[in-house]
């Protein structure tokens, strides 16, 4: 739970520094985070496309 929430705040912001895509960092927020709700709120923290992409890939591994 502790990781999620690092997290929530760290990817958004590390996604950004290596120029992810939106469809690149919704991928690597659903596999990376374990907590669908905190994969799916980093997703939507970056963009609503990412988002969209981390809530589907992550509902698609549960």
């Amino acid at each position: 739970l502790l990781f999620g929430a690092i997290m929530l705040f760290l990817y958004p912001a590390l996604g950004a520094w290596l120029g992810m895509s939106n469809t690149a960092f919704g991928y690597w927020t659903g596999l990376s985070i374990d907590n669908t709700a905190e994969a799916v709120a980093t997703g939507f923290a970056f963009s609503e496309a990412a988002g969209n992409i981390a809530t589907i890939v992550k509902l698609s591994r549960n």
